[in-house]
């Protein structure tokens, strides 16, 4: 793995709002003063505004910060108004384990900016930062369980509640706290949910016969907002396949296709051939057996099945 010190990427970026970046020397005293002014606010959930009673302590924060993200071992963000420059509030990508990658965000809002949207935007913003610039493959949110300002962000946000930690730290007023974990995970094809295949307008009882009747798939309802456009969807074992109705279309021409697994080659083989169906024998591939043919309606199929290879 490429050691995190080595890593580069942006310093900073914008949403429609905000300008998102890390902290500089010197960003100290603006620092402060948003702390204080949201003292209140923040203590009821959090430790660290504690640490800043002075100007000097935020300095010093925020040098420390600067330094961790040179180090790639915590990236602190400020969220700045690019209307006027005033710090909005602070979030960033913590607890990193770039392995994986992923990462935790934290956030919290000025008070005077307080229910207006900028938290939410900023995550957006931040989650989508992570997944394009650093190669996440996860993104964690957690909260106190009653800290309902904070679950909303997250959901707003588009993030999901996995679960809840029950007794999982000891809160700001000594008590234990429950912990929700909000997530989001990098964009991924979960599998496939239905395939299509298309046969003339007007031709659907013959369709049925051989789909239905021949092949045995199972007929489902189609939605009602779909059952005025022609055609029906079909069932085998896990799969769902759509049959549309499209005209203009030479179906013979294209190698496009779809595949059936069986557990007896020899009895398809048979059964189409009694169907009137010519059988092309496929290109060999490793481990299976497989052949070739064409439905009454021009569409290929392909059926295959595995070799018991011992």
């Amino acid at each position: 793995m490429k050691p995190p010190i080595l890593r580069d990427f942006p310093e900073s970026f914008e949403t429609q709002r905000l300008t998102i970046l890390t902290p500089q020397p010197g960003d100290g005293p603006e620092m402060h003063a948003a702390v204080n002014e949201s003292l209140d606010e923040l203590m009821a959930w959090m430790p660290w505004p504690k640490n800043h009673k002075t100007v000097e302590d935020s300095e010093e924060n925020v040098r420390r910060s600067w330094v961790r993200f040179m180090e790639r071992t915590d990236l602190m963000l400020l969220l700045l108004s690019k209307e006027t420059g005033t710090l909005v509030g602070s979030s960033g990508l913590h607890r990193i384990d770039w392995e994986v990658p992923k990462f935790e965000i934290g956030y919290w809002c000025r008070t005077q900016f307080a229910g207006q949207g900028y938290v939410i935007e900023a995550v957006q913003g931040i989650t989508d930062f992570a997944f394009e610039e650093l190669g996440a493959r996860r993104v964690e949110i957690k909260c106190d369980t009653r800290n309902k300002a904070s679950a909303r962000v997250a959901e707003k946000a588009g993030y999901h509640l996995e679960g809840t930690l029950r007794n999982d730290q000891v809160s700001t007023s000594g008590d234990l706290r429950d912990t929700f974990i909000y997530s989001s995970g990098s964009p991924m094809i979960l599998g496939l949910h239905h395939a299509q295949i298309t046969i003339p307008k007007h031709a659907e009882t013959e369709a049925r016969d051989f789909y239905l009747d021949v092949l045995g798939f199972k007929d489902i309802e189609k939605p009602e907002s779909l059952a005025g456009r022609g055609g029906f969807w079909m069932k085998a074992e896990e799969s769902t396949i759509h049959v549309g109705t499209e005209d203009g279309v030479d179906r013979k021409a294209t190698k496009a296709h779809l595949a059936y697994e069986v557990d007896d080659l020899a009895v398809w083989r048979k059964r189409l051939a009694d169907a009137g169906l010519e059988i092309l024998d496929s290109v060999p591939i490793p481990g299976y057996d497989r052949f070739e043919t064409r439905d009454p309606f021009g569409n290929r199929l392909e059926f295959i099945q595995r070799l018991d290879l011992g």
